[in-house]
């Protein structure tokens, strides 16, 4: 079967393995099973349950819904608990609340994960179906190594309130409900230079998203700026904000990022700390 290979401009190797799709990643020689990066997407159960309980059809967001990731509390949950770390509640019954809770180290709302909580203990962070799946990258913390979402980053805080720890979540895209599979590609850029990975999409895959990001934060006292290229073609460039993250991003067309074809992504930097990501979101046939 014919393999996806993402190899940065650098000699050395990392092979991610994902299903039967494999990306090969250099600059740190080891072997990624794809913890952190990629991730196998199914449907909530807790959907069909809520769509089953008097009053609930109507108030589940699922329409509004884009990129999600969920999980299940050992036990019930006392909504009383989870009030205070939502910076907005929109609903709020007996049964569930649904509302926004900030992501750390982000001072602008428009970062903020929708979070719902039922009183069962399912728990869901998601996006809107307006935003692209790339959005999730947590790019406050990215080491340039490991990827987190600001999924995990906010789930875990509302996993603290309940009284639990984290458990393994699951994630899944209610735009895409074909879709088998997430990955995130990302580089980091520090200062002034540029950096970059190749990528090329095996022909045999459906691919329902292409979606980029680019984030930075600026080095102070200095002109300071990113820019996101593809194929030497300027996707998108910023300045970056003293203080605090500017993050963007964006679809990618078929023609932009066709498969069977390497592609170069490239993050260039002058005087700011710049990171740049991919997102695929695809079905394994």
């Amino acid at each position: 079967m014919k393999s996806s290979v993402v190899r940065r401009a650098t000699v050395v190797m990392l092979l991610i393995v994902v299903l039967i799709l494999a990306f090969t990643l250099s600059n740190d020689m080891k072997q990624h099973s794809g913890n952190g990066n990629s991730f196998a997407l199914a449907s909530p159960p807790f959907v069909d349950v809520a769509y089953a309980e008097s009053g609930s059809v109507t108030d589940f967001p699922e329409d509004e819904i884009g990129i999600a990731a969920y999980f299940q509390a050992p036990a019930p949950v006392d909504l009383n608990n989870v009030v205070p770390v939502y910076r907005t509640i929109e609903v709020q019954t007996s049964d569930y609340i649904i509302g926004s809770v900030p992501v750390p180290n982000y001072a602008s709302e428009s970062e903020d994960v929708h979070v719902y909580v039922h009183v069962d203990g399912w728990v869901m962070g998601y996006y809107l179906a307006a935003d692209p799946a790339v959005k999730i990258i947590d790019w406050s913390v990215y080491n340039g190594a490991t990827i987190v979402t600001k999924f995990d980053t906010v789930l875990t805080t509302v996993a603290a309130a309940i009284g639990t720890t984290l458990p393994a979540t699951t994630y899944y895209d209610f735009r895409y409900p074909n879709a088998t599979d997430l990955l995130l590609v990302a580089e980091a850029q520090y200062n002034t230079g540029a950096d970059s990975f190749e990528v090329n999409l095996p022909s045999n895959f459906v691919y329902y998203e292409r979606s980029w990001s680019l984030s930075c934060r600026d080095v102070p006292f200095n002109a300071n700026q990113a820019e996101y290229y593809l194929n030497s073609t300027e996707i998108y460039s910023t300045i970056c904000p003293g203080g605090d993250w500017t993050n963007e991003q964006g679809l990618l067309t078929n023609i932009q990022l066709p498969p069977d074809v390497f592609h170069t992504i490239e993050i260039m930097t002058n005087s700011a700390d710049g990171f740049g990501g991919l997102a695929l979101v695809y079905l394994v046939p």
